[in-house]
């Protein structure tokens, strides 16, 4: 009777591994199955935002081709402006030349005027007698007949003096007119070339803020991309792990729970990131192995933080003196504390697989770039470096 018992708690201990490790499987499977349909769905969105980003790039170029041209017409426009000022200016000159010839020919003309003006006011004192008495004033008939020449004569020459003062000035006229047309006609096209040039500048300012915002929209993808090509590693990450994990399954069928109880991890764990390991409170972590919980991590900030082993997110803000701290529970009163980071992917109740990416290193007064770590069980601190794997820490420290 009592074998009978044994052999059957036995059997029923069997079946409870074995429906346990079912379930388990089965859990895996479809966690599986969860995180390659994530997969899919990220690798969908980055092959989006790629050739979003792609047709950012293409609008760069062009808009940098259509800057390049306007500079070149704005340019040309400037060296054309150049040209018609400079003539605009001989013209202004000319006109003033033209001006003072004006103004001299006129006082000539007026002076001419005034000299005739008086020789026939003269003329017309004598009256004929006059005119006559010098003409007979002379002792020959050769001297009367040069005295009347020159009488002729000085008039003759003063009326061709006035006609030519006439044409001289109805030509300044002419050609002040002619000039005062060209140098308007100067001034507008150089207003006209000067706005031309004006809108020519309105329209690079257009393009040049669409260059900027397609330059901030191009940052802003490829932001997006390096955040989403970081989920889509640590997604791969978990897929591996959960694949490995299936596979194990399959191959050595029934699982003990123990497999994921992470009290029986010691020795078995990989760093949560890659750089030299030290103590927190000395400068080689190989001495004083008992003294100090928690260890230092140095490493490059933004550098990929891993989770440790499976579990759901306890904890996540800002501690004074730890700074931004993740806790995570690994079940069975254990847990991990990760602090200095610079960010964290997860938010509270969200379950995290070994391995998997859960924030970048940061730094702060007393981790100068890197992070500080701790593992505890309740509320005793256990000693990390009991809990990693040796192999991996060396490696990992020789990186």
């Amino acid at each position: 009777m009592i074998k009978r018992n044994l052999l059957w708690l036995i059997a029923m201990a069997i079946l409870s591994i074995h429906v346990y490790a079912f379930g388990e499987e089965n859990l895996i499977e479809k966690e599986l199955e969860v995180q390659q349909q994530r997969l899919k769905s990220l690798q969908k969105d980055i092959t989006t935002y790629r050739e979003k980003a792609f047709d950012v790039e293409s609008g760069k170029r062009s808009l940098i081709k259509e800057l390049t041209e306007l500079d070149e017409k704005i340019a040309h426009q400037w060296e054309i402006l150049q040209k018609t000022r400079q003539e605009w200016t001989i013209k202004e000159l000319a006109l003033i030349e033209i001006q003072k010839d004006f103004i001299s020919q006129k006082q000539s003309l007026d002076a001419l005027k005034i000299q005739v003006e008086r020789r026939l006011m003269a003329l017309r004192e004598m009256g004929e007698l006059g005119s006559l008495n010098i003409l007979f004033a002379a002792e020959t008939l050769p001297e009367l007949l040069s005295r009347e020449a020159y009488l002729r004569l000085i008039l003759d020459c003063d009326r061709e003096q006035r006609r030519l003062y006439r044409l001289r000035i109805k030509k300044l006229a002419q050609d002040e007119i002619k000039l005062e047309q060209q140098r308007e006609a100067l001034k507008n096209a150089a207003d006209e070339i000067e706005t031309q040039t004006m809108l020519f500048r309105e329209r690079k300012q257009e393009k040049q803020a669409f260059l900027d915002e397609f330059r901030q929209q191009g940052e802003l993808y490829e932001a997006m991309l390096k955040e989403l090509e970081s989920a889509e590693r640590s997604l791969q990450g978990i897929i591996k792990h959960l694949s490995i994990k299936s596979a194990r399954n399959l191959a050595s069928g029934p699982v003990s729970p123990d497999m994921y109880d992470f009290s029986l991890q010691k020795g078995k764990l990989s760093p949560p990131v890659v750089g030299r390991l030290s103590r927190a409170d000395a400068g080689d972590w190989s001495n004083d192995r008992a003294c100090c919980p928690g260890v230092i991590f140095s490493t490059s900030r933004g550098s990929e933080i891993r989770a440790i082993f499976d579990g759901t997110v306890e904890y996540i803000n800002i501690i004074p003196g730890y700074g931004k701290v993740l806790i995570i529970d690994h079940g069975n009163d254990y847990f991990s504390l990760i602090s200095q980071g610079t960010q964290f992917f997860k938010t509270v109740g969200q379950q995290v697989i070994e391995g998997e990416v859960i924030g970048l290193a940061g730094g702060g007064a007393w981790v100068k770039d890197g992070i500080y770590f701790e593992i505890r069980h309740g509320e005793q601190q256990e000693d990390p470096l009991e809990w990693f794997d040796p192999r991996a820490i060396k490696v990992n420290s020789s990186e």
